[in-house]
C-alpha cells in the first residue's frame, strides 16, 4: 500500500510508444521546429514570390500585389503544416514555428523591394495574424481529436 502512494501510476500510458528521455524529446522538438520554420518560409516564397512572378507572365503587368487564390493557397498550406507539426511536437512549438517561418519569408521578400522600411510594420501584421490564426487551428484540431469515437 505504501508503494502505491509513493509512486502513482501515470494516468495515460501508451504501451505502443517507447519512453523518450528529456534530451531526445528536446532534440526531436528542435528538429520539428526548424523543419517547420523552413517549410513555412518556403510557403511564403512559393505562394507569393514564385506565384507572382508566374502571374506576371510575358507582359510583366500585375493587377495587384497578390491575388485571392495566393492567400487561400497559403492559408491551406499553413493549416496543414500546423496540424502536422503539432502532431510531432507540442501545439505552442508548432504555432510559433509556423509564425516565425512565414514572417521570415515575408520579411525577406518585402525588405528586398521596400526602401521605406514599412516592411517591418507588415512583418508585425503578418506575425500577429499568423500567430492568432494558427493558434485557433490548433485549438480546433485538439477539440476534434478529443471527440469521442462513433
Amino acid at each position: 500500500m505504501m508503494d502505491e502512494m509513493a509512486s502513482p501510476a501515470p494516468t495515460h500510458v501508451d504501451p505502443e510508444q517507447p519512453r523518450r528521455g528529456k534530451l531526445a524529446t528536446a532534440a526531436s522538438d528542435l528538429i520539428v521546429a526548424v523543419t517547420t520554420i523552413v517549410l513555412a518560409g518556403l510557403t511564403w516564397g512559393a505562394w507569393f514570390v514564385l506565384a507572382t512572378a508566374i502571374a506576371r507572365g510575358a507582359e510583366g503587368a500585375l493587377r495587384s500585389a497578390s491575388e485571392p487564390w495566393q492567400w487561400i493557397g497559403a492559408a491551406v498550406t499553413l493549416v496543414v503544416l500546423t496540424i502536422v507539426s503539432s502532431r510531432w511536437t507540442s501545439a505552442p512549438v508548432a504555432v510559433v514555428s509556423v509564425t516565425a517561418g512565414f514572417t521570415l519569408g515575408f520579411s525577406i521578400a518585402a525588405s528586398a523591394v521596400d526602401d521605406s522600411g514599412l516592411w517591418a510594420v507588415g512583418a508585425l501584421m503578418v506575425a500577429g495574424g499568423t500567430l492568432v490564426a494558427m493558434a485557433v487551428v490548433t485549438v480546433i484540431d485538439r477539440a476534434i481529436r478529443l471527440l469521442p469515437p462513433n
